[in-house]
């Protein structure tokens, strides 16, 4: 039976939910006390590949940027 991996299945959710943001939590950032956060704007425009943030920053982060699409 095919299944979705999760870097096939997030664009899905994301697009159709609406969803901001996605923060991402790898092994070594983790480590590190850090988090990528990626905007999501469409598999077209999704170039970069996100911004690192401290862990304890994250929610300043995310409010501060969810603040200015308003």
């Amino acid at each position: 039976p095919y299944t979705l991996s999760l870097h096939d299945a997030l664009p899905i959710f994301v697009d159709k939910d609406n969803i901001p943001f996605a923060v991402i939590v790898a092994p070594d950032e983790l480590a590190k006390g850090l988090v990528r956060i990626k905007p999501q704007v469409g598999k077209e425009e999704a170039k970069n590949d996100g911004e690192v943030v401290e862990r304890t920053d994250m929610v300043l982060w995310l409010t501060k940027k969810l603040a200015e699409r308003l």
